[in-house]
């Protein structure tokens, strides 16, 4: 009895797993094998042609950003290619390597003879000695140029790292709104040349020295003041700043020391981070001013205050509300 392809197909539908049995035996015969064949190179043709047209468009790329130039229309008129257009190029590179190598040879002959005329005319040793002496002067002169501003970078580099600095330690301060702005301005200018004059790096930290160059130690920390510290215990600073009078509760007492503030109540402190108003406008931000301000104070990324600190600023300063850029 002769099965028909419908047959076949109902038989498929109710019991798809018939092509398990059928299949390697379609396969196997010559027909299936023609068109496992022909499909195989229809999608070869396919995919090989779309990687062909990517490599010839990196190539087309590449052409432009290197030498400005694109494949298109040549000066006949006819379509260029890619790969003619850079034979092209390679030509132009042969043609001037081979100029640029005659004409090495050229100026090369010429300042050799005019090099062996001097020696006839002024005698050798003496012309060899005069072309060593001025040889020797250029070079000690640009010896010295190279030395001058190598020290002038690094002074200009360390002068801006440290006025950097100070100025980050200004931003934390609360001034006095009943200063006038010039008495501030003048007041600020040079407090902040005193400080950079005053100061120098010591394993990439910023120390202000005495008079006779020793660190301004802290004496609460025994280490050498922060920026901060530094310009809260100056008096020209302390005129112009606000001051915190404030006790909150009867028996509490406020202390401030950088930007963490402590109050002690009945023999138990609290300390909170306090940090300008509108130093941040994001909460990247904020983390990069909160993180600044706890190193300047102190603290340390191992000291157990860190998180608590920076969590409860960022709770008290309403952070999660802010863009995160």
């Amino acid at each position: 009895m002769e099965i028909t392809k419908e047959q076949i197909q109902e038989a498929i539908t109710k019991d798809p797993t018939i092509i398990e049995v059928i299949l390697p035996t379609v396969i196997e015969s010559e027909v299936g094998k023609k068109l496992v064949e022909n499909k195989a190179n229809l999608i070869f043709t396919e995919k090989i042609g779309e990687e062909i047209k990517k490599v010839h468009q990196r190539y087309d790329e590449d052409l432009f950003e290197v030498l400005g130039v694109r494949a298109g229309t040549g000066e006949d008129g006819a379509k260029e290619k890619t790969y003619e257009v850079a034979r092209k190029m390679y030509g132009q590179l042969k043609e001037l390597q081979g100029q640029k190598e005659s004409l090495s040879k050229d100026v090369e002959v010429q300042r050799l003879t005019g090099e062996i005329e001097k020696l006839k005319l002024e005698g050798g040793g003496k012309h060899i000695q005069g072309v060593f002496d001025q040889a020797k002067l250029q070079w000690e002169t640009e010896r010295q140029g190279f030395v001058k501003q190598i020290g002038d970078t690094k002074t200009e580099t360390e002068s801006f790292q440290k006025r950097t600095d100070i100025k980050s330690a200004l931003n934390q301060l609360k001034f006095n709104p009943d200063t006038p702005e010039s008495v501030k301005t003048m007041i600020l200018t040079n407090v902040e040349e005193s400080l950079i004059k005053n100061s120098k790096f010591e394993n990439g930290k910023l120390v202000f020295v005495d008079p006779e160059g020793k660190p301004i130690i802290n004496q609460t920390s025994y280490e050498p003041k922060n920026p901060l510290e530094m310009l809260m215990s100056l008096d020209a600073i302390k005129d112009i700043t606000l001051k915190d009078d404030k006790k909150p509760g009867g028996n509490a007492q406020a202390e401030i020391h950088g930007s963490i503030k402590t109050i002690s109540i009945e023999g138990k402190d609290e300390q909170s981070l306090i940090l300008p108003e509108g130093s941040f406008k994001s909460r990247s931000e904020f983390n990069e001013v909160a993180q600044k301000a706890l190193l300047d104070s102190g603290v340390t990324r191992k000291d157990p205050r860190w998180n608590a600190l920076l969590n409860k600023a960022y709770k008290e300063n309403k952070v999660d509300t802010l863009p995160a850029k």
